[in-house]
């Protein structure tokens, strides 16, 4: 009795019969196991980068190599974070190029930040996790002044919090940083002078990204 053994469906046939004949159907049996899985498999959809990291505000392509059999008539769908996306917003172009897809972002956004993936037939490709670099906005940073005692201020630098966290300084100076769920801030006390009404103390606050 002969014993074939498919690993590809994980199915065991038992041939009874020791003739030839029964071996070599046997045999076409397993081969067709074989041919049919890779076909059902489709072949594989690389992407070009596993993290991007994109600056808001700017645009950004997604590159996945195709190494797939595949009908070139189906249309690529795209995921992010595992769901499709139904709804493409206008920023969003899909393309497929001379053995590519290429995912473009226009004026990329907070919220864009994820991980995207492409549907090409039944293959799903590899995943692109895409980080943006946050800015603030242009409305910081923020200087505001507080009086503690008859003698002392206080200079307030304050941003909106942002991924990467904005380097806050008062004259330049660096001094740490405090924070909430929105904002970050930095302090600066200083002694009170008979002319600061005048604004002879010149205070800024600067933002950056290390």
């Amino acid at each position: 009795m002969y014993l074939c053994v498919t690993n590809q469906r994980s199915t065991m046939k038992s041939c009874k019969n020791n003739t030839i004949d029964t071996l070599a159907k046997c045999l076409a049996f397993v081969l067709f196991a074989i041919i049919s899985n890779n076909a059902a498999t489709g072949g594989t959809i690389y992407s070009v980068h596993t993290n991007l990291n994109g600056a808001q505000g700017t645009n950004i392509k997604i590159t996945f190599i195709l190494n797939t059999t595949e009908s070139e008539n189906y249309t690529a769908q795209l995921f992010k974070d595992g769901d499709i996306v139904d709804k493409i917003d206008n920023r969003f172009t899909i393309t497929k190029e001379e053995g590519k897809i290429v995912l473009k972002i226009q004026s990329l956004q907070r919220h864009d930040k994820g991980n995207y993936s492409i549907k090409y037939g039944p293959t799903i490709s590899e995943t692109t996790f895409l980080n943006i670099i946050e800015i603030p906005s242009t409305d910081y940073p923020k200087i505001q002044l507080k009086k503690v005692n008859e003698n002392q201020l206080e200079i307030w630098c304050i941003s909106e919090k942002t991924s990467p966290r904005p380097n806050l300084s008062i004259n330049g100076e660096d001094l740490g940083f405090n924070e909430n769920e929105i904002y970050m801030w930095t302090i600066k006390t200083v002694n009170i002078r008979a002319n600061m009404t005048q604004k002879l103390y010149l205070f800024t606050g600067s933002c950056g990204f290390s």
